[in-house]
């Protein structure tokens, strides 16, 4: 089977090592999508990418079974690339695809899978990665977004032939996607359990990364915007620190909020409590989270949180917000605590009670652990190809 995905970001990564070749800026739409082509190929399929690229040159990268099609980017809207390019010069390429599937995160790209797909009459495939928010960034950011949300999603919603949704819970809770329920497949992201089985020890970790030894951390690993809500975590540290001075609140990605994060801190007077490290490469990630004590979640929405889940194969607890994607795998007082978004007073309980618990703190990372072997990309590509074998073969009737 010929696959093309259309996304609008995708990880500068070698498929054979799982190497990064250029320091890039990908969310987890981006990684979903990179995970999904590498399992699909697995499975004997041919996959095409169809992408923006972080400078001003179309490229293609070949490598085997998979062909990266990077479009230049002629500017940014927020933190994601917008290529005109990817709009419309995939249309003239002469590939036989047999299904298209859209990773609905930012457009452009989700809206030349849509044109690809009605043009040449392909099975469409929607993976919805979230609601669009508009309460950020600037008015053309506002403008163009609203405009995307409101009408363009929407029709492609309508005409594709499969919309998946990687929680059941956020289904009901989603405006648009509570619309098409009767073409939805509930499909979870997946996760590489092997990266996260790592041999090194919590102390090590921290040596590597130049984290305190003596100081339990908690760590937040994400993108430093609204909808993300990290702020909850500031206000809910001095009454942690009252308690338990020796925790460090690190900070794990980017983000528009950055800077206001670091004055909130100054004004709290958490001082050396609190760390940004900012933007990592991937390969760290598993380092930072076996340093970490408990992980938190804060998100006001969140159509799945795949951070969870790598918290999980990590073996640590979690304490997250009670939204969405969230609730179909953090299970409150089984594998982690959960709280209101905006709740800084019953996250701060929430953490104290893992801090102050050893025996607790332990026990709710192994059951997460355990939990975990569920999401591998082995089980979720094959749930993907079913839906792709449903399509063609009808396609072909």
């Amino acid at each position: 089977m010929i696959i093309g995905y259309f996304v609008t970001d995708f990880p500068y990564k070698n498929p054979h090592s799982g190497e990064e070749i250029n320091r890039s800026f990908y969310g987890g739409v981006g990684n979903v999508a990179y995970n999904l082509a590498i399992a699909m190929i697995k499975r004997g399929h041919k996959v095409y990418i169809f992408t923006s690229s972080l400078d001003s040159k179309d490229s293609i990268e070949k490598y085997g079974e998979l062909v990266i099609y990077r479009y230049k980017s002629n500017f940014m809207i927020g933190d994601s690339p917008c290529s005109i390019g990817l709009i419309y010069k995939p249309l003239f390429l002469k590939l036989s695809l047999d299904i298209v599937h859209i990773h609905a995160g930012n457009p452009p790209s989700t809206i030349t899978g849509y044109l690809y797909s009605r043009i040449y009459k392909i099975p469409l495939v929607v993976s919805y990665h979230g609601d669009v928010i508009l309460n950020f960034g600037t008015f053309i950011r506002k403008s163009f977004v609203y405009f995307y949300g409101s009408y363009l999603l929407p029709l492609i919603l309508g005409y594709s032939n499969t919309v998946i949704s990687p929680s059941i819970n956020y289904i009901a809770g989603s405006p648009l996607l509570s619309r098409f329920q009767k073409k939805i497949s509930v499909i979870p992201n997946g996760i590489n359990l092997s990266a996260f089985n790592i041999l090194l020890s919590k102390d090590d970790c921290k040596k590597k990364l130049n984290l305190p030894l003596d100081k339990k951390v908690i760590l937040f690993l994400g993108g430093l915007n609204p909808h993300k809500n990290p702020e909850v975590l500031l206000n809910a540290m001095p009454s942690i620190l009252m308690e338990k001075p020796d925790t460090l609140l690190l900070f794990v990605g980017d983000g528009g909020l950055r800077e206001k994060l670091e004055n909130l801190s100054i004004t709290l007077g958490l001082g050396e409590s609190v760390l940004f490290a900012g933007y990592i490469e991937e390969e760290l990630k598993p380092l930072y989270y076996k340093s970490s004590d408990i992980f938190c979640l804060t998100s006001i929405r969140e159509p799945f949180g795949i951070v969870n889940l790598e918290a999980m194969a990590s073996g640590i607890p979690i304490v997250a917000s009670n939204c969405g994607g969230v609730l179909d795998f953090v299970q409150d007082g089984k594998n982690g605590f959960l709280a209101s978004p905006q709740d800084s007073r019953t996250f701060s309980e929430n953490i104290l009670t893992l801090l102050k618990d050893d025996y607790k703190r332990l026990k709710m990372g192994y059951i997460g652990k355990q939990m975990s072997v569920s999401y591998s990309w082995d089980k979720i590509s094959k749930l993907t190809e079913d839906i792709y074998i449903k399509l063609t073969s009808a396609n072909k009737h």
